[in-house]
Parts: C-alpha cells; sequence; structure tokens
C-alpha cells in the first residue's frame, strides 16, 4: 500500500478475511485475531478466493465472517461440505437472514453438487453462469425476493425456486405443459413435457392455460349444439315430407 507517511498500524481482533495487506518494511503493522487465508502476504486458494467473492456479494455477513478464515474451505468452515478430496460439493446457506444477490463466481465452484440459498432475502436475477456447472444436482433458491428470466439449467437439476414472486419462466408453454401445484422440490423446466414449473413464477401463466382450455371446451360444446340441431330439423323435414305424400295418395 502507497502510504508514505504511514509508521504504524493496528488491524488486530478483527473479522477481516482474503490475503494479508502489504505494507512497506518501514510500517509496524498488526494483524492478529482476523482471517486472514495466510500469515504473511499472498495469493489465498482459488476456493477460498471464490467463497469470499459469494460473501461479498452478500455484504460479508457476520454468519460467515467467523468460520471462513483461513486458507482450507474444507476445514471447519460453516455451511461448506467437501469430499475427502478438498473439493467443495455442497454450500448450504438456508435461512440465514442473507442480503444482497447471488453472485455468478458460484460458477467457478466447479464440483459443486448441491447449492441450498433458500429462506434469505435475495434480490436481482439467478446468474446465467450457474447453468455451466456441469455436476450441480439440487439448486434451491426458494423464498427470496429474485427477479428476471430463469436461465436454462440441465434436466438433470433439481431446481426450486418457490415463493419468488418475480422470477420468469421463458422454456415453459402454457398449452403443451401446464403448470403443477406448489411443490417444495420442483425440476429444471428444460424438458416441459416431463417437468414441472415454479408454482409462484406460472400463476399467470397457469391462468392463462386454463381460460384458453375453457374457451376451446366452449366451441366444442358450440359445434356440438349446433350440429343437433341441423340433424333435427333434418329428421322433421323428412316426417312432414312423408305425411304429405301419404296424405296425396289417399287424396287420389
Amino acid at each position: 500500500m502507497n502510504l508514505s507517511l504511514l509508521e504504524e498500524i493496528s488491524l488486530h481482533n478483527n473479522l477481516f478475511q482474503g490475503p494479508m495487506p502489504a505494507f512497506n518494511k518501514n510500517v509496524e503493522a498488526s494483524f492478529k485475531g482476523n482471517g486472514f487465508c495466510l500469515n504473511h502476504p499472498g495469493p489465498c486458494d482459488h476456493r477460498v478466493t471464490t467463497l469470499l467473492q459469494v460473501a461479498e456479494a452478500f455484504g460479508y455477513p457476520f454468519q460467515l465472517a467467523r468460520t471462513w478464515q483461513g486458507n482450507n474451505p474444507c476445514k471447519r468452515w460453516s455451511f461448506i461440505t467437501c469430499d475427502s478430496q478438498g473439493k467443495v460439493r455442497t454450500v448450504n446457506l438456508t435461512n440465514l437472514n442473507l442480503n444482497g444477490t447471488i453472485s455468478p463466481t458460484f460458477a467457478n465452484l466447479t464440483d459443486l453438487r448441491e447449492l441450498y440459498l433458500g429462506g434469505n432475502n435475495l434480490t436481482d436475477s439467478i446468474p446465467e453462469s450457474l447453468t455451466a456447472l456441469s455436476q450441480l444436482k439440487i439448486l434451491d433458491v426458494s423464498n427470496n425476493n429474485l427477479s428476471g428470466i430463469v436461465p436454462a439449467f440441465s434436466p438433470n437439476t433439481i431446481l426450486n425456486t418457490a415463493n419468488n414472486s418475480f422470477l420468469v419462466w421463458s422454456s415453459l408453454s402454457p398449452i403443451e405443459s401446464p403448470p403443477a401445484p406448489p411443490l417444495t422440490s420442483l425440476p429444471s423446466p428444460a424438458t416441459p413435457s416431463t417437468n414441472k414449473a415454479s408454482p409462484t413464477a406460472s400463476t399467470t401463466t397457469y391462468h392463462l392455460w386454463i381460460k384458453l382450455g375453457a374457451g376451446a371446451a366452449g366451441s366444442i360444446v358450440g359445434i356440438i349444439v349446433t350440429f343437433g340441431v341441423i340433424v333435427f330439423n333434418s329428421k322433421r323435414r323428412f316426417s312432414l315430407t312423408r305425411d304429405n305424400v301419404k296424405k296425396k295418395k289417399k287424396a287420389g
């Protein structure tokens, strides 16, 4: 850092994270009691860098800062689950009262299989970059304040977007596949013929489908009634003509 007149700085007993800052050699600096990834200036592990960028989008909340310390997220980091090879497999941030947005840098956790973000106060959209997570099996963003178009995830990803009133599904045809009643776990809309849509995101679409269906049914009923009237009148005319022929024969 370029603070030419700085001689002493004390940053101890805070919750600073990430790489330790590098000061000039003549600066006496104290960093004790923080969560820097290393005990000396230098880059953090790529997994740490990614997760701290995720935390940045939430405003570096205290409930993450108090345990997201050090240079290995697989060692005592809350809400993070890794496999035996040190790959981050699950991030579970459910019901933490988080604010902010979903960071697109989640996509850098290429081994991620489950991502739970439900029950918070997250806004903005679901990042398109998350669709690149080829191993993602579950994405739960329910009960937030998200908006925008839901990206097209793999059919293998179970997607729960319930109770996000302003999310819009772009890949579901209301006529070919109407939305189902509310579910707690929703599959991806990537294959509309077999998958369900978000109950909240698709309410308008569902009502539209019902209206269209009712209109079509009314048209069919009208056609049937009209056809019946034509048949009845034809039979009646035929019956009258036959009676007139009989009367003429008797008169002759």
